[in-house]
This record gives structure tokens, sequence and C-alpha cells, in this order.
């Protein structure tokens, strides 16, 4: 046996000992656990990749194949990132017990209300776009940018640019009611929640497969009574529509017309590595990761700096900075948000490694203080950001983390306002009481209540 081999189980051994010990204190979620099982699993597949038992097209495209040449630091660093995470829930017991989902309730009236914004938002996206495009194209990634507009407004563009994330929020407040069985909420949300699944299968997005396996995870969590045949199909149609989507991408036909041919491109397809791409294509992020160990690569101050602010470009100015400055992996292919923050410094690592540490924490108190579906919605989030980091730019991913310390901050405050509007209204019962039935007189003596002791 080589060493990078007993390298590889000795920390998948000590990863899955880590992950033993974690679940017998917090209750499985999204963050940490999925993202650490994320770790183990990307371990795993380096390690098949490394022996020759799977391979991976798109990697004669761009790689420099540093994820073999560089195997050990690869899977040392992916152990650090594993520890990293383990060690954000140090101090911390959150079991079913303490937080019991099933007993959350939730009134018809705010979800509704969610609900009619919702198809607002779709009516308006829906008729910004310009279905020549949408409905089909060879260009991948085409129908899900600004060129799939047939305007030039600004909330065209934002609805445009923000749909994959309202997408997976609404599939999520979807599953919550759901499981809540606030039925009426759930047939008014269906046509939209079909829509931004149809949408992202037709573009051939890794979100077609997010959101159904986002919507079993909240439906197992939030249920009162957790059904097996309505949990199970859920992650069935993710990991189908995983296979069916990543196998249409190189078909060079995409939108609404390539659905009906997806289920053929995918069982008909005549790549012998069709499968292999698939799966490594949920890890490409991994091999992306492993680019930081090629050379070394500078960027300009500003753009460290502008790549950790959370205002939009129009403000402060990034996509001027980041023309020149960005260093991509291929045209296609991004630097990762870890090696982008691993290349900016010392000092840059530890303010988007301590605001995720923060951000990872508090959502860990709203899940105690105030279990619900905001506080699986942040998680979700979490999950989305740290899935991202390692093929998107720090650009991109740390204004997750902002947007779920403001929402977080935000449901905390609503939820203390409405704590303490209930007990001024309970003081104001307790004192119309008094009024309308007065304390009865205490008697210092039988018969005599203005009895006074003799001098």
């Amino acid at each position: 046996m080589e060493n990078d081999d007993l390298l590889t189980i000795t920390l998948v051994t000590i990863e899955l000992f880590l992950l033993w010990r974690l679940m017998r204190r917090v209750m499985f979620l999204p963050v940490p656990h999925g993202v650490m099982c994320y770790m183990i699993a990307g371990k795993i597949m380096l390690w098949t990749f490394k022996e020759g038992y799977m391979d991976y097209d798109f990697l004669y495209i761009w790689s420099s194949f540093a994820h073999i040449h560089f195997y050990e630091n690869l899977i040392l660093l992916l152990f650090y990132i594993f520890l990293f995470y383990y060690f954000c829930c140090w101090g911390i017991r959150l079991k079913g017990q303490v937080v019991d989902f099933s007993k959350v309730k939730v009134g018809v009236g705010p979800l509704m209300g969610v609900a009619i914004l919702m198809w607002l938002r779709t009516i308006v996206h829906v008729s910004s776009l310009d279905f020549t495009i949408v409905m089909a194209n060879t260009e991948y990634l085409k129908m899900a940018g600004l060129d799939a507009l047939n305007t030039d407004s600004g909330l065209a563009k934002f609805i445009q640019q923000s749909n994959k994330l309202v997408g997976l929020i609404t599939c999520i407040i979807w599953a919550f009611a759901l499981a809540k069985g606030v039925r009426l909420v759930v047939l008014v949300l269906l046509p939209v929640v079909l829509w931004h699944w149809l949408f992202e299968f037709a573009g051939h997005s890794r979100y077609a497969a997010m959101m159904p396996i986002a919507m079993g995870g909240v439906y197992a969590i939030m249920a009162d009574k957790k059904n097996p045949f309505v949990i199970i199909p859920f992650f069935l149609v993710g990991g189908v529509t995983l296979f069916m989507m990543l196998s249409g991408r190189g078909s060079g036909f995409h939108g609404f017309e390539s659905i009906p041919y997806a289920w053929d491109a995918m069982v008909n397809n005549p790549n012998p590595n069709a499968n292999s791409n698939t799966l490594a294509n949920v890890f490409e992020g991994i091999f992306v990761v492993s680019e930081v160990f090629v050379g070394e690569k500078y960027y300009d101050e500003w753009y460290k700096i502008l790549s950790i602010s959370p205002f939009p470009s129009f403000i402060d100015g990034f996509n001027e900075i980041r023309v020149g400055n960005e260093v991509r992996v291929h045209t296609f292919v991004p630097m990762g948000g870890i090696a982008e923050i691993i290349r900016f410094g010392p000092l840059y690592m530890a303010i988007y490694f301590g605001i995720q540490v923060l951000a990872i924490r508090y959502v860990f108190m709203i899940l105690r203080l105030y279990p619900g579906a905001m506080a699986i919605l942040l998680n979700m989030i979490l999950l989305l950001s740290c899935y991202l980091q390692f093929t998107y730019s720090v650009r991109t991913v740390f204004r997750f983390y902002v947007l779920v310390l403001i929402l977080g901050t935000i449901l905390v405050v609503i939820k203390q306002l409405r704590l303490k509007k209930k007990q001024q209204r309970q003081v104001r019962k307790d004192q119309w009481r008094t009024r309308t039935n007065p304390a009865p007189l205490q008697m210092t003596r039988r018969y005599d209540y203005h009895y006074k002791p003799a001098e």
C-alpha cells in the first residue's frame, strides 16, 4: 500500500469518527454535517480518479491535473477544512429533543403573503423573458443570463440574476407548508415551484437537482408525521435530475424544448465516461481547489478588498476592478473561493472564515430559540454557500454569509418585538382584571375593617 493510500484511509477514518461524535450532540443539519459528508465523499472521489477507476472528460480542457500531482497536499487541505466545520460546533448541543420542529406552528396568513409575492415576481420574470432564447438555444447558461431578457429594465435584470436563489427559497417555503399541512399555500405555490424547477432544468443548472433534494430535507425535518413515501421521491427526483441535467450540458441543445430529450440524453449517451462525468461534476469544485498549488498568482489589493464587499457592483465598482485582475482557471471555470482566499493571504482568510463561523453559530442560536422555516432556510443558504465556495469566487460566495447574518438579525428582532408586544398585552389584561375584579380587603379582626389595637 502506497503512502498516499494510507494517508487517505487514515484521514477518512478520522473524519468518520469525528462526524459520529458530532452527531451524538448536534442533530443532523445541512451545515455542518452535509458539508462534512461532502468532504469525506470528495476524498474518496479523488482517490478513485488517482487510481484510474474514474475519468472526467472536462478536466482535459482546463485542468493541470494538480489533483494528481499534489494529491497529498489536496486531501490534507480538505481535511483541514473538515476540521474547521467540526470546531465551528464546539460547545454546541442541539439534539432533536431540544429543537422539536414537529411542534412548530405557523399561520396561513404569512405563508399566503409570501406565496402572493412569489406569484407577482414570477409574472414579472416570465413577461420579461425572450422566449426565442428560452425555448431553444445552443449556448450553455444563455437562458439564465441577461441575454435572455427582452427588456433593459433594472428590475428585470435583478429578478433574472437572483432567480436561482429565489427559486431555492420558494421550494423550501413550499416544502415547509407541505410538512405543516397548509394545503391552500401548497396548491397556490405549486405552479411557481414547478416553474423554477423547469426553468433551471431547461438551463441544465445544478439548482434543478438541489431544489427537490432541499424540499425532501426540509420535509423530513419539519413534518409532524414523517412519511417515507413523501421523503424518498424527493431525493430520487433530485438524483435522477442531476444525471439528466448534467448529461445534457454538453449536448449543445438547451431550453424548454430540450426537456423531452433529457432522458434519452442520459440513457443513450454514447460517451463511456458519461456516469463518471456526472459524478465528477458534483465534485468539480474540489478539482478546482487543487489549482491553488500550481504556481503563484497575485491579486490587486482593491480586488481583494472588494471581493469581501457585501455591496452590489453598481455601488462599489467591482466589475471595473475585476477586468484585468481576476484569475481564472479557464474561460468557463473561475478560480474557486477557497483557492482565492488562500492566495489573498492570512488577513483575508481570517475575515472570510471568521464571518463564516459567526454565520454558522448564529444560525445554531436561531435554530434553538426560533425553530421554524426561516431557521432551516438560513441553514440551506449556508449549505449553498459552503458548496459553491469550492467552485465560484469569493465575491460570489461571501455575500451569502452576510445575507444569513442580516436575515438572521431581522428574524431575531421581529421575534423579540412580537414577544414584547405579547408581554405588554398580558400586562394590560392583568390590569383590566384587577380593575373589574378588585382583590378583597384584608381584615385584621373579624367583622372590623378598621380595627386598631388599644394604645
